[in-house]
């Protein structure tokens, strides 16, 4: 039992930092999707910064949790209850400031974004001088899959798309982090002449 609260503790505040920093970097790139003037160059570099933020703060609580807690020693299985956890209490904490975010701070921020995107994929496509028929027809393809979403709706589909990317995040970090018991009394020997070095 004791060891499940160690668990929960530990992915609840690693949880609280994940979240945290998602919403700073959504704070970061929300002036450049509502803007007219920065490109999808620009706020694609913020996307991929944020992308291997969030993977290395993963990977950075499951070796914390691993080293701190089960003695350097941890298998598959640990390592991916501390990323999917992590990842859960983020989302959570994500989903509701999302929630507050679309519902007072911004509640036209999905249709005002979805209007932009459309218009800088016009110029795009003109600037490839793609005729204006298949525009035309591109951007009703686009409306036909999307529609804008409620706040309630936009939070829902932000916590399934984070619980599938964390698990998928988890499976890799847990991959990178597991550290098992040395089988052999050689092995033993090594890692703690490894542990006396650091």
């Amino acid at each position: 039992m004791n060891s499940n609260n160690n668990l929960f503790g530990a992915t609840m505040r690693y949880g609280l930092v994940y979240g945290a920093m998602i919403i700073l970097l959504s704070l970061i790139k929300w002036p450049m999707q509502v803007s007219e003037t920065s490109g999808l160059g620009v706020l694609s570099f913020v996307s991929l910064i944020g992308f291997v933020l969030q993977v290395w703060l993963l990977i950075f609580f499951m070796k914390k949790y691993r080293d701190e807690v089960t003695n350097k020693v941890t298998t598959f299985s640990q390592s991916y209850m501390v990323g999917i956890l992590t990842v859960v209490f983020g989302s959570l904490i994500v989903a509701i400031y999302n929630f507050v975010f679309l519902s007072w701070i911004a509640p036209d921020f999905i249709t005002r974004s979805t209007e932009i995107m459309y218009d800088k994929m016009i110029n795009i496509y003109q600037s490839l001088n793609v005729p204006d028929e298949q525009i035309d027809k591109l951007l009703d393809q686009i409306d036909e899959i999307e529609t804008v979403q409620t706040p309630v709706q936009a939070m829902i589909g932000g916590l399934k798309g984070s619980f599938i990317g964390g698990a998928i995040l988890s499976i890799i970090g847990a991959l990178i982090v597991k550290k098992n018991k040395p089988n052999n009394g050689f092995e033993s020997a090594m890692s703690e002449i490894d542990d006396d070095k650091k």
